[in-house]
């Protein structure tokens, strides 16, 4: 007879959901910027984060339109899997879209960051959650506390203590104890934020990510982020941009707004208030890819005011964006943009060189034309939106683009050219470069004819491409 106690058994349910979450949402940060993508998806035009890594706690509030009360009923959706909860409706203009509860991947809307309905269910189980909501259209508040994918509470309608900070409608979500129950996940939380340092790249991680998607957003939003723990603050402003009736129907591609940018970049510390003057745009198209961007003419000690976006969606370059980086710095570096002046010789080093043959009596050396070599102010500040065509989303999928071979060499052939274009245009004298290999066939801006790899394959068509437009001002 078989042993029955060696049997391999299934893991309870909670232990399955515990497991299956930590996968999904790794750090406090993560968190956070997708609650942040809840709140602009709700039509929020302010936002409110606060945060203490210690403890893996935040709070985001917005004054979007809200969840119905319903939702928070015993029958109702909220953490429940493959429902989209947080928005009932989109504002194109000032028309309302509305749109069905549809997650399924072939069914999102590209003009939202959510709709795999999974975020709020992962969290449930690895945190203390609660969720306070005022739809619009209703005249009371509504919230859930969920604790280990169980709710614990439903409050219909909510008590005064959990009403939101003076907003007429909008949602609050409140995490606690982020991976409480797993001390493994508590122990690398502590040894994380045992020092100063740990506080110092959490924080200016979650600044830069938050930048990234207010300026692919490209719609005025008032942030304020706020670190417990340390008292450090962070507010994002805007009044009178001119960019309160934009539109959030991101499938027609908007002129980039320099004074939007340097006021983003500005508030968030990555650069001065007053350097409108020194940033140009630049762009390029082909059939399938329009890519604006804006570049400054001063160089920097670093990378970090560095951003892409594809559509609405933030390309963090620690991930699938970093072949877009790259390719735009490598531009830059095989340019003159950073090179140091050939400093002047006095009158005694002139005298010597006119005598000694080795040097050149007119015209100028290869040194000189190559230029002082490099300084410690070397990278460039750009802000780069990448837009592919409809029917080209659907092919490749928006969200997945960067994982489609065909696409991505596409959008980084074009990225190259436009950054060249204005490297040229501007005196930088880019040098060519080497041909690597690129994931892909084709690379969607050649004169020539080639197969399109956005067809289905094995369909025999060929058609010529039509040639790659620049344009920089």
């Amino acid at each position: 007879m078989p042993d029955k106690t060696s049997a391999i058994r299934p893991l309870p349910d909670d232990v399955a959901a515990q497991i299956k979450s930590s996968t999904i949402i790794t750090t406090l940060e993560y968190v956070i910027l997708e609650l942040f993508k809840n709140a602009l998806d709700a039509g929020a035009r302010r936002i409110d984060i606060d945060v203490d890594w210690g403890r893996g706690a935040c709070t985001v509030e917005d004054d979007g339109l809200g969840m119905d009360p319903d939702e928070f009923r015993e029958g109702g959706g909220l953490g429940k899997l493959f429902r989209k909860l947080v928005l009932g409706m989109l504002y194109t203009n000032t028309q309302p879209l509305m749109y069905a509860p549809d997650t399924s991947k072939q069914h999102r809307p590209s003009n939202i960051h959510g709709g795999e309905g999974t975020f709020l269910a992962s969290l449930s189980p690895i945190s203390l959650l609660m969720i306070t909501s005022h739809h619009h259209a209703h005249r009371s508040s509504s919230t859930l506390i969920c604790h280990h994918a169980k709710p614990a509470a439903r409050l219909i309608p909510a008590p005064d203590h959990h009403q939101l900070s003076n907003r007429e409608h909008g949602t609050k979500v409140q995490v606690h104890d982020l991976f409480g129950n797993m001390p493994v996940r508590v122990k690398q939380r502590g040894s994380e934020m045992a020092s100063d340092k740990g506080h110092i790249r959490q924080w200016e991680a979650l600044r830069k990510s938050i930048v990234g998607l207010l300026l692919a957003w490209q719609s005025p939003v008032n942030v304020v982020i706020r670190d417990q723990a340390v008292k450090r603050k962070l507010m994002l402003r805007f009044t009178g941009t001119g960019r309160e009736d934009c539109a959030t129907d991101f499938r027609v591609s908007r002129p980039l707004d320099l004074s939007w940018i340097c006021s983003v970049l500005a508030q968030a510390g990555y650069t001065e208030h007053d350097a409108h003057q020194n940033w140009v745009k630049a762009s390029a198209r082909t059939p399938f890819i329009t890519i604006r961007g804006a570049f400054t003419l001063q160089p920097m000690p670093s990378k970090r005011a560095q951003f892409i976006s594809l559509g609405i969606r933030h390309v963090d370059a620690e991930f699938a964006g970093n072949v877009l980086y790259e390719e735009v710095n490598r531009t830059f570096a095989l340019s003159s943009f950073g090179n140091l002046e050939e400093s002047s010789d006095d009158e005694y080093e002139r005298n010597r060189k006119s005598k000694d043959l080795r040097y050149k009596k007119d015209g100028h050396t290869n040194k000189q034309l190559r230029g002082g070599g490099k300084g410690v102010d070397r990278w460039p500040m750009f802000v780069i939106h990448i837009e592919l065509q409809e029917h080209h989303s659907r092919a490749s999928g928006r969200r997945d683009a960067l994982e489609h071979e065909a696409t991505l060499s596409s959008i980084v052939k074009v990225l190259g050219a436009m950054t060249t274009g204005f490297l040229s245009d501007h005196g930088f004298r880019p040098r060519k470069q080497r041909k690597r290999p690129c994931p892909g066939a084709s690379d969607g801006i050649s004169s020539s004819p080639s197969v399109d790899p956005h067809r289905p394959a094995g369909d025999g068509s060929a058609r010529p491409r039509s040639s790659l437009r620049l344009s920089s001002n």
